[in-house]
């Protein structure tokens, strides 16, 4: 198991050499990237750039493995309705950024974002949401990692690992797998070592 630690935890830049050298002292080779953390207000953001991040991020032997908060700041996004076609573009958008900085797991957490209100089957509907996310992703080698939120983050829609798990196999391509986060799992009352247990042939990425 390889350890890689959020971005969005600290202050500094993201590539700050004091907090990457007391993340490796306590063994830590990664860093999940925040797309804002990088490319303010999504300014700049390109392949070129992207390169440059990795090779700074190399250069203190951190490697980039995954990135989360992808769509942090950006209107007219929603796995639901009208919102997307928008989702699906803008994950377009980043796919190709994301592969330049190594990235291979994208994770999907955005409880605002999967509102099933007035969706009659919200699970295929979703389904057939992240297939074409898949589609777009596997040609970079990247995977969406849905993330089960608990009702305590206003979570409405795939807030367990069973429901995570379900919605998996619905879709059932390569670009699109399960992530697991132990503190969401427990607010939402799941047993986590069952759910770790159960689910994690699927798992294509996990926060502690």
């Amino acid at each position: 198991m390889k350890l890689s630690a959020s971005c969005i935890g600290w202050a500094e830049a993201p590539d700050d050499p004091s907090v990457l050298e007391r993340l490796r002292a306590h063994g830590f080779s990664g860093v999940d990237v925040a797309p804002t953390r990088l490319w303010p207000d999504w300014e700049g953001v390109s392949v070129a750039s992207a390169r440059e991040w990795r090779r700074r991020f190399a250069d203190q032997g951190f490697a980039l493995p995954a990135a989360q908060s992808l769509g942090y700041g950006k209107d007219g996004l929603a796995l639901f309705g009208a919102g997307s076609d928008a989702l699906v573009a803008h994950l377009r958008w980043l796919a190709e950024p994301l592969a330049a900085l190594g990235v291979r797991a994208l994770v999907f957490g955005a409880p605002a974002l999967r509102d099933p209100r007035g969706v009659s089957d919200p699970m295929a509907r979703a389904a057939e949401v992240f297939a074409r996310v898949a589609e777009v992703l596997e040609p970079h080698g990247l995977v969406l990692a849905i993330e089960p939120n608990p009702p305590a983050y206003g979570c409405t829609f795939v807030t367990t690992a069973d429901e995570g798990a379900e919605l998996v196999e619905r879709v059932g391509r390569p670009g699109f797998g399960l992530h697991l986060d132990p503190g969401g799992l427990h607010l939402a009352g799941v047993d986590l070592e069952d759910a770790f247990a159960r689910h994690g042939a699927s798992l294509a990425h996990a926060h502690a």
